[in-house]
């Protein structure tokens, strides 16, 4: 059992850290040439050296004239100006000092030897004056600006070519870790490429640091200590990855307390609670989680706010909505969790569907939309409760497609066809999970392949039964077929349902039609569930089934053959079943839905599914069933 030093609320140890930093700020200032000056910070006052525009010049083309000469002129007396007495000029022209006025081009009719005008100039008129935009000794941008594109051309255009700005914040990142190999080495069995640098270096780049990578550092005390040392010297913060838990081998909260002082170590957060908040001098040394969710969690709810305070920045605010949550959320009462969640929006409606929970699970940050965080004390939340989510990422949620239910790989050959004019927002749990989504409102459609052990059939009764009244339109995807899968050559020779009685099995979620395969097929065998190992063991994927049976931890497990053929696995074929959407009414008939219908009949997405074999892709698009209607 891991034993953290204590479990401190998130806002105490932000406000306390900080204190404890008292005057300490990355407020190094360098001198520049403003053209390298995009995103820097201001560390002077700056005034224009000169006005702009710094000449009279012409606001567009036309013909410098008197004003004086012309104010007689109408439609009934045009005026005849010679060509002693006018000056052609492209726009931003310096005016020549005899004149004060220009009339456009297509405000005049060119004679011989001049030009006739029907309207009157008034002085000044089409005339950019001296300092019209700036004017030389205008206070421009004060100290703390972050310079942007048309800030640098303003600089440039009043004078200004070098500029003081703060140095970039260094930030050393210090890899730990027996196991950790470098980024772009193949890994073997125990060994883990250090991917969280990288996430690291590209945080900071953002908030506009200059990371520096370390050598990767053994779990060792002497060693990781000189490499702090050495970071300590060369940098403006210190991040230390992994090495921040209480285990025997986790050194970092030693060595700065060795070196300086741990003022934290545990935060009342999940995923993150290992991190680690000390300083050595003045200088702030962060341990960071090696999790890479709880990693990106501390750098985005602590490291960033402790950054930007140093750096004198304020922390932009996240953009939150606020939607139905699908499912409910249980949450541990002694800590603050960060719930990764898909946001789909339906009509004007949003819904909120919260992913796995693994703190190692960096998928359910990419393929996430936003947090939603679940207070400390807090039990966490029902399904159908309103909550709201903090958004990571930037997506159109108009012109994204929710689909809830079950996951097969069509879906994700149907999202490459739809991208990038529409988004596909895929949330895996199981076919009767899909079709309650549908029932409730919570998605435009769900694949479904349900079989009916009383007819044989797949799915239509399941749509008659649940979604009565709806009017729920069910669309034919694929036929495909489901099997087996087994180590590659099928060393245990299995070869039916029969064989599985004594063997390891990976498992499909309850609801999952997979699973309601599986259990037909088990019971005409009369086999029972506890006569198989690993039947409890749950999953939502074919893909992590496949895997699960790849790494040898399942002798075998039920799933479709494109996932074998991916895995090079052993496939044992059993059972064709039907793979169908089924799509609110409301989706169905809406434009969108056609941009659906047209790949599903497109010959390029079937020739796609078709080669991942064991599809056909012969009536994809067709209706199957229409509730409500006589079918």
């Amino acid at each position: 059992m891991m034993i953290y030093l204590n479990n401190t609320p998130l806002d105490e140890v932000l406000g306390g850290f900080l204190k404890e930093l008292g005057d300490y700020r990355f407020n190094s200032i360098e001198t520049i040439s403003v053209i390298d000056g995009l995103d820097r910070v201001l560390a002077e006052n700056i005034f224009a050296k000169r006005s702009v525009p710094h000449y009279h010049s012409s606001a567009m083309d036309g013909y410098q004239v008197r004003a004086e000469d012309t104010k007689t002129a109408n439609i009934d007396n045009p005026i005849f100006l010679s060509m002693e007495k006018i000056k052609y000029c492209d726009t931003g022209e310096p005016i020549e000092p005899q004149f004060d006025s220009v009339i456009k081009i297509e405000d005049v009719h060119k004679r011989d030897n001049g030009i006739e005008i029907i309207g009157g100039a008034t002085k000044w008129q089409n005339i950019r004056p001296i300092g019209e935009d700036i004017t030389a000794h205008d206070l421009l941008f004060t100290t703390g600006r972050k310079l942007q594109p048309m800030d640098i051309a303003a600089l440039i255009a009043s004078g200004i070519y070098q500029i003081k700005v703060f140095k970039k914040p260094k930030v050393a990142i210090i890899p730990t870790g027996d196991e950790i190999i470098p980024w772009n080495k193949e890994p073997m069995i125990g060994e883990i490429p250090d991917s969280n640098s990288q996430l690291f270096a590209n945080m900071v780049k953002k908030w506009g640091g200059e990371p520096t990578v370390y050598p990767i550092t053994p779990d060792n005390f002497d060693l990781l200590e000189k490499v702090v040392k050495n970071a300590w010297e060369e940098n403006d913060l210190i991040l230390v990855n992994a090495g921040s838990s209480a285990g025997s081998e986790d050194y970092t909260s030693k060595v700065i307390n060795h070196l300086g002082k741990v003022y934290y170590h545990g935060v009342a957060i999940k995923p993150g609670k290992p991190a680690i908040f000390g300083k050595i001098g003045k200088k702030p040394v962060i341990g960071v989680p090696g999790y890479p969710v709880s990693a990106f969690v501390v750098m985005e709810e602590l490291v960033k706010k402790v950054f930007l305070y140093l750096k004198g920045e304020k922390v932009p605010e996240r953009k939150k909505v606020e939607g139905k949550l699908t499912k409910p959320v249980n949450s541990d009462l002694k800590f603050q969790e960060y719930v990764r969640v898909k946001v789909g929006k339906i009509g004007k409606e949003y819904v909120i569907t919260p992913l796995a929970r693994g703190a190692a699970l960096m998928s359910t940050v990419t393929q996430g939309d936003g947090f939603l965080i679940i207070p400390q004390n807090s039990e966490g939340y029902r399904a159908g409760e309103m909550v709201q989510v903090e958004l990571f990422t930037e997506k159109d949620f108009d012109n994204t497609f929710v689909s809830i239910g079950s996951h097969d790989l069509a879906l994700d050959i149907l999202a490459t066809h739809l991208a990038p004019k529409f988004n596909l927002s895929s949330a895996h749990v199981g076919s009767l999970g899909g079709i309650m989504a549908v029932k409730k409102g919570e998605t435009h459609f769900a694949g479904i392949h349900l079989l009916d052990p009383q007819t044989g059939q797949y799915n239509i009764s399941y749509v008659k039964k649940y979604l009565k009244g709806t009017g729920a339109v069910l669309i034919h995807l694929a036929k495909r077929t489901q099997g087996l899968m087994v180590a590659k050559g099928n060393p245990l020779n299995i070869k039916s349902i029969k064989d599985l009685k004594g063997r390891t099995i990976a498992n499909r979620q309850k609801g999952a039609g997979t699973r309601v395969l599986l259990d037909y097929l088990m019971e005409k065998e009369n086999i029972k569930p506890e006569e198989v190992e690993g039947y409890t063991r749950e999953f939502f994927t074919h893909l992590a089934v496949a895997q699960e049976v790849k790494s040898g931890r399942a002798d075998a497990a039920m799933g479709i053959y494109a996932a074998t053929k991916g895995m090079d696995l052993h496939f044992v074929p059993l059972y064709q079943e039907s793979y169908d959407l089924i799509v609110s009414p409301e989706f169905y008939y809406s434009p969108n839905f056609k941009s659906i219908l047209e790949v599903l009949s497109s010959e390029k997405f079937r020739r796609e599914v078709e080669e991942l074999g064991g599809y056909n892709l012969d009536k994809s698009g067709e209706i199957i069933f229409v509730e409500g209607e006589k079918n």
